[in-house]
C-alpha cells in the first residue's frame, strides 16, 4: 500500500499519437475532485479524509519546526520562518551583486575588444576567457558548498542526509518525508520495495499510457462538472547512483503532460507533473521514496506564477497511475485488475480498439 501525502525535464520520445482515437474531454462521469480523491484514499485510511490527513501531518511538522526554533534560540515558528526568510534574502542579494559584477566585467571586456587594435582585441578576448573560467570555477565551488546538483533530476543526497535517515525507523522516515514535502506544496509517498518492483515491471513493458483527469467544478453546471482532460504519461528509467550496488532496482520517473499539447508539440510539450522514485533506501530499509513536482507557469501579462495542476488533480493522477501499474503479473488477473491489464495491452498493441469508456470506468469505479 502506498501512503500518499502531498520538475525535471526528460525528453519524451518521438511517437505520434495523431491518429489515435482519443478525445480531450468527455462528459459522462461525475468528476468532483474532492469525492474522487477521498474515495481513492479510503483503503489507506478508512474514514479519514484527505484534509484530515494533511492537517495531522501539518501539526506533526509544526511541532518539529517549534523544536528547531528553540534549538536556534528562537521562541516561535514565526521567528524561525522570519530568520530563514532574511537569510534567503541576504543570499539572493549577494548573488545579484555577483551577477552584476560578472556582467559588468564581461561588458567591459567586450567593449575593449571592439575598440582596440587586433592586439588589443586579442588581449581583451583572453581577459574575457579568463574571467569566464574564474567565474565557472567559482560557481562550481559554490555548488559544492551548498550541495547543489545541476541536471533534470536531483539525487536524493542533494536534499537528504541518507546516512542519517537510515538510522530512523520506517515510520519516522515516512513522517519526515511527508512533512518535508507538504510544507513545500509537493507530492510525496513512501512505497514498499515489493510494490515498486511490481510497478517497475509493468513500466518496462508498458512505458506509455493515458489517464483521464477530472476538470469539473462542483459549483458549475452539470455539463461542466463532468468534463475530463486526457493526460499522456511516460516512464523514464534513470541511472543508478554509483554508491548503490548493481543489484539495486534503478530509480525512475513518471512524466505527465496534456495529451492535446503532446500531440501538438511532441517532445517539446511542457510537462504538467513529474514523479521521481528514489531507490537509495530500498535495500537498507525496504522503502522507495517518491517525490512529485508540479510544473509552474507564469500567468500571461502578470508576475504571478501558478501551478498547472492543483494539489488534488496531481494526487488523482498519481493514484490512478498506481491502479494501472501496481499489478502482479505472476498471478492470473480477475475483475478490475484484468480490465487494467487489457487496457494497457490495447493501448500498445491495438490503439484503434482502445476503449475510452472502459478507461473512465476502470479509473473511477471502486469495488
Amino acid at each position: 500500500m502506498i501512503f500518499w501525502a502531498a520538475r525535471p525535464a526528460v525528453s519524451l520520445v518521438r511517437r505520434s499519437l495523431a491518429e489515435r482515437p482519443f478525445v480531450y474531454s468527455i462528459r459522462t462521469y461525475a468528476s468532483n475532485t474532492d469525492k474522487i480523491l477521498d474515495r481513492l484514499t479510503q483503503d489507506a485510511a478508512p474514514g479519514q479524509s484527505v484534509e484530515d490527513k494533511r492537517r495531522a501531518k501539518l501539526e506533526q511538522y509544526n511541532s518539529k519546526l517549534q523544536a528547531k526554533a528553540e534549538q536556534e534560540g528562537l521562541t516561535s515558528v514565526e521567528e524561525l520562518a522570519e530568520k530563514h526568510k532574511n537569510d534567503q534574502e541576504q543570499r539572493q542579494k549577494v548573488q545579484r551583486e555577483e551577477q552584476a559584477r560578472e556582467k559588468a566585467n564581461l561588458l567591459a571586456a567586450e567593449t575593449a575588444a571592439k575598440q582596440g587594435s587586433i592586439e588589443e582585441r586579442d588581449r581583451a578576448l583572453q581577459e574575457r576567457l579568463r574571467l569566464q573560467r574564474e567565474q565557472e570555477e567559482a560557481r562550481k565551488l559554490r555548488e559544492d558548498d551548498t550541495n547543489t546538483v545541476r541536471g533534470p533530476v536531483k539525487p536524493l543526497s542533494s536534499f537528504l542526509d541518507i546516512e542519517k535517515i537510515e538510522k530512523e525507523s520506517n515510520e519516522d522516515i515516512a513522517k519526515l518525508w511527508a512533512g518535508y514535502h507538504t510544507m513545500r506544496g509537493k507530492l510525496s509517498a513512501v512505497i514498499p520495495a515489493a510494490t515498486y518492483e511490481k510497478m517497475l515491471e509493468t513500466a518496462r513493458n508498458y512505458q506509455q499510457f493515458v489517464l483521464p483527469l477530472p476538470k469539473g467544478d462542483a459549483t458549475a453546471s452539470s455539463e461542466e462538472e463532468n468534463a475530463f482532460e486526457m493526460q499522456f504519461m511516460q516512464w523514464a528509467f534513470l541511472p543508478r547512483p554509483a554508491s548503490l550496488p548493481s543489484s539495486t532496482p534503478p530509480p525512475a520517473a513518471t512524466m505527465f503532460t496534456s495529451l492535446a499539447e503532446y500531440k501538438l508539440r511532441q517532445e517539446f510539450a511542457q510537462m504538467s507533473m513529474v514523479l521521481t522514485y528514489y531507490t537509495d533506501l530500498i535495500q537498507s530499509k525496504g522503502l522507495v521514496l517518491m517525490r512529485g513536482d508540479i510544473t509552474e507557469r507564469q500567468v500571461p501579462e502578470s508576475d504571478e506564477v501558478k501551478q498547472v495542476l492543483t494539489q488534488k488533480e496531481a494526487q488523482i493522477l498519481a493514484l490512478c497511475m498506481q491502479r494501472f501499474y501496481n499489478l502482479d503479473w505472476s498471478q492470473p488477473a480477475q475483475g478490475q485488475e484484468a480490465d487494467r491489464r487489457e487496457l494497457l495491452q490495447s493501448f500498445h498493441k491495438n490503439p484503434q480498439g482502445f476503449n475510452l469508456e472502459k478507461l473512465l470506468e476502470t479509473c473511477f469505479t471502486y469495488t
